[in-house]
């Protein structure tokens, strides 16, 4: 009886899932293309509004739902951050320690984790240190994602889910055309592209402010932030 349940309830949040993308009004183009909705993706979407408002930004998913990588990271608890956060815990530690020097020339009284706390701090979140990693006061990961979701919604970035961005090409006048499986036949225009990069830190979002910074023109652009 209970598995019955299960998969009925899964049955129905799919159906739900499928009825919400159809309703996205998603735009034949814009000037900033995000691909891939996980942290990395969500706060980089935020910033790219907060510091380009007069940008057209529209952040693509694969998956049914933003931010679903954020529920699994800390065993469910989100630990968002390391404390001390070093550039050995990236993926590419050279790229993240060029950041952390920046960062130190800019905010010689703060470290990356201090920095990374008081910004999810501006956002609202209350967090708390325990074997050194910083996680939501709630311990609960949805808190994140619950936080990062209604700062998007009230920011000017479009959504569209279940779009799986399958190629990226080249096209006349420096733009790029992102071809979506879920729209076959209908290329999508736009002046910047980027991926979110696999499981990296939210911290990562400082490259995006120096990719907004470099591409603010009508530029092609593609890579992982």
């Amino acid at each position: 009886m209970a598995k019955g349940s299960a998969k009925k309830q899964r049955k129905f949040a799919q159906a739900q899932a499928r009825k919400l993308a159809a309703s996205q009004a998603v735009p034949s183009s814009c000037d900033v293309l995000l691909v891939g909705a996980g942290a990395s993706g969500l706060l980089c979407a935020l910033e790219a509004s907060s510091l380009a408002a007069e940008k057209s930004i529209l952040l693509m998913e694969a998956k049914p739902i933003l931010g679903a990588p954020i529920l699994a990271t800390g065993n469910g608890r989100c630990n968002f951050c390391h404390e001390p956060l070093e550039s050995s815990a990236y993926n590419h530690p050279s790229w993240m320690e060029e950041f952390f020097s920046a960062a130190a020339r800019l905010w010689p009284k703060s470290t990356p984790s201090e920095l990374v706390q008081d910004y999810f701090g501006k956002l609202g979140l209350l967090s708390t240190s325990h074997e050194g990693r910083l996680y939501p006061r709630s311990l609960v990961a949805a808190s994140v994602r619950d936080l990062l979701l209604a700062q998007l919604e009230a920011s000017t970035v479009k959504v569209a889910t279940l779009r799986d961005v399958v190629a990226v090409e080249p096209c006349e006048q420096g733009f790029l055309r992102a071809l979506s499986g879920a729209v076959p036949g209908r290329p999508f225009g736009s002046r910047g592209v980027g991926t979110a990069q696999p499981s990296c830190s939210p911290c990562r979002i400082g490259h995006w402010w120096r990719y907004l910074e470099r591409h603010r023109g009508p530029r092609s652009a593609f890579g992982t932030l």
